[in-house]
């Protein structure tokens, strides 16, 4: 919102038309636990299950049996509520805890999973004032955004026990460049192609 507060002028004027920025920092709110949509990738029509997980509170019992057959995940995880409270723990332990249940889960063994890190801005102005070490008393990397970065992307990756294609990036909502939907492209056409060539008894 202190964005649109700065730029009140050019919201204010007659002929304002909302910029690229404005569309992706505008606030919205959903009270629906799954929204569907769909979009096109070359030939492909790709149809996405966004989750509300606060809004789910069965979630991780009914996650497997209602996608079961999915061939692409998107993990969403904001770095910047590492000490956020969430299930009466920190919200960094309990995003751990459900993203280790999906990447094992016997339902998504053909499953290629994109994990983003978002909120990277917010997380490197908050790092000086609260410490990764007050939720995880083993990193001992300071306040270095980068080598914290690394330290959560290390946790998430050892989940991963399958092992699962994941492809982590860490992404901004509001940088308009291209580094998430290249990953996501990659991970889609690889995980197309590796199950066929499972379903032609190629590979395991």
């Amino acid at each position: 919102m202190r964005s649109f507060f700065e730029h009140a002028p050019r919201l204010a004027a007659p002929d304002y038309i909302p910029t690229y920025e404005d569309i992706l920092r505008a606030p919205t709110k959903s009270t629906a636990p799954l929204l569907e949509s769909s979009f096109h990738l070359g030939l492909l029509t790709i149809v996405t299950f966004e989750i509300n997980v606060p809004r789910w509170p069965g979630l991780r019992r009914k996650l497997p049996q209602l996608f079961a057959g999915v061939t692409s995940i998107i993990y969403c995880t904001a770095l910047s509520e590492y000490d956020a409270v969430t299930h009466g723990q920190y919200h960094l332990k309990d995003s751990l805890a459900v993203f280790e249940s999906v990447v094992t889960s016997p339902w998504f063994a053909r499953t290629a999973v994109l994990l983003a890190f978002t909120k990277p801005d917010v997380f490197a102005a908050k790092l000086p004032t609260v410490p990764l070490e007050t939720v995880c008393p083993e990193y001992t990397g300071g306040f270095d955004v980068a080598a914290a970065t690394k330290f959560i992307q290390r946790a998430f990756l050892r989940c991963n026990r399958a092992p699962l294609p994941v492809y982590p990036v860490v992404m901004q909502a509001t940088d308009p460049s291209y580094e998430f939907y290249t990953q996501m492209d990659i991970m889609i056409r690889d995980t197309l192609l590796r199950n066929v060539l499972r379903d032609c008894k190629l590979i395991d």
